[in-house]
């Protein structure tokens, strides 16, 4: 054995070393009588990449996805005050304001699109593509804000210096998400944003239509749990067997009394189911337009009846006209994107099938507008056809 102190060789089983006289009982305590010593450990820093830059980014593009929407907004009312002016002293300018500034209204709404996706659905794969699309609306932008100012110097002489804050902001925001990218390490090298354009624009498309499509998801799975859960109270409330709107016994639709009875009162009602696009533009025409709100009322009030089991409603005339006068046109993009997905949801539950639903419209409505204008006819068209056809299952159903 070894001393405890001096650490030289002395007789096994010694009480005291011979050499330093330290003693040795420390040494022969038994191993469970020993106190355990945990090992010292330094406190570990914090690593390099702690910087929670998912969130910053996350955080900085949907701020500024609102004020691109905000800017949107206020941009695209100045279109149509610039119309105003076109039959005045500088009409010629007046127009081409007006057409810049709806062309920049446009690709602000394009700008608020790519940066919400890159807020809230951004990927590895699909990072390159998101920031492409930013970039290349933000070029965009910058062009049109330049040749604002150049028809201000021709027609005024003058420099418009109230572009300049508008021009800094696009910068500042294409180049942030630049920025926090390159923190990240995953900024796609300059060179690589134009190799595939048509690819990139692709995979937007494809964050949008997923986007939409888990809208679409949620939506059916709350209208299912509404349904089931109406389902689950048989005795009481609407379609409840024994009492209630739709019981056998009482109520509307009951078979012995109230509406839809077949010994008393008014049959069911049927819908509508011979609507035509091209009956629908022309009577708008012919009536001023008069005939495309009576077209939404018409088509709003068929759909709740055919869709009335899913727990939702499709907003009428009324919110139609006042709630897209007061989101500048945006809640009609918004109805039409909710009746195509309502259209394609109840279609299962007549036996069909619908491949266009509610993004589908959308994207006809906003991509195939520059197709020469024809983008929000076939959207139209294609909430007709399903409606038609829902209207043809529906009225079978009820024995017409």
């Amino acid at each position: 054995m070894f001393c405890v102190n001096c650490k030289k060789e002395i007789i096994d089983g010694a009480s005291f070393c011979p050499y330093c006289g330290a003693s040795q009982q420390q040494a022969e305590q038994p191993p469970h009588q020993q106190q355990y010593q945990p090992e010292y450990q330094a406190p570990q820093s914090a690593p390099s990449g702690g910087v929670p830059y998912e969130m910053i980014l996350k955080v900085f593009a949907l701020v500024c996805a609102a004020v691109f929407l905000i800017r949107s907004l206020v941009t695209g009312i100045g279109s149509l005050r610039s119309l105003f002016f076109i039959f005045g002293y500088f009409h010629f300018y007046s127009l081409l304001t007006a057409v810049l500034m709806a062309v920049s209204a446009v690709a602000g709404l394009w700008m608020t699109l790519v940066l919400v996706l890159m807020g809230l659905r951004r990927t590895k794969e699909n990072t390159k593509a998101l920031f492409f699309g930013a970039a290349a609306g933000g070029v965009l932008i910058l062009v049109l804000y330049v040749l604002r100012i150049l028809m201000t110097l021709i027609f005024f002489r003058s420099f418009p210096t109230a572009l300049l804050p508008y021009m800094l902001g696009v910068i500042v925001a294409v180049g942030g998400l630049y920025g926090i990218l390159y923190l990240m390490g995953e900024a796609p090298a300059p060179a690589e944003l134009a190799q595939d354009p048509a690819g990139s624009f692709s995979i937007i498309f494809s964050s949008i239509s997923g986007g939409l499509k888990d809208i679409q998801d949620k939506q059916a799975a709350s209208a299912a749990a509404r349904a089931e859960a109406a389902q689950s109270a048989p005795n009481n409330g609407y379609g409840a067997p024994n009492g209630g709107y739709g019981a056998p016994n009482g109520g509307y639709g009951a078979p012995n009394n109230g509406y839809g009875a077949p010994n008393g009162g008014y049959g069911p009602q049927t819908v509508k189911t011979d609507r035509s696009l091209l009956m629908y533009i022309v009577l708008s025409l012919i009536t001023c337009g008069i005939y495309a709100w009576y077209f939404i009322y018409s088509l709003a009030r068929d759909v709740n009846i055919m869709c009335r089991e899913d727990g939702q409603k499709t907003g009428g005339l009324l919110a139609f006209i006042l709630l897209s006068i007061i989101t500048c046109g945006f809640y009609s993009l918004y109805w039409m994107y909710c009746l195509g997905n309502r259209l394609a949801a109840n279609a299962p539950r007549y036996g069909m099938n619908f491949q266009e639903n509610g993004t589908t419209v959308l994207l006809w409505y906003l991509v195939g507008a520059f197709l020469c204008g024809i983008g929000p006819y076939v959207a139209m068209h294609i909430l007709i056809k399903n409606a038609n056809a829902l209207g043809v299952a529906y009225n079978h159903s009820i024995g017409y």
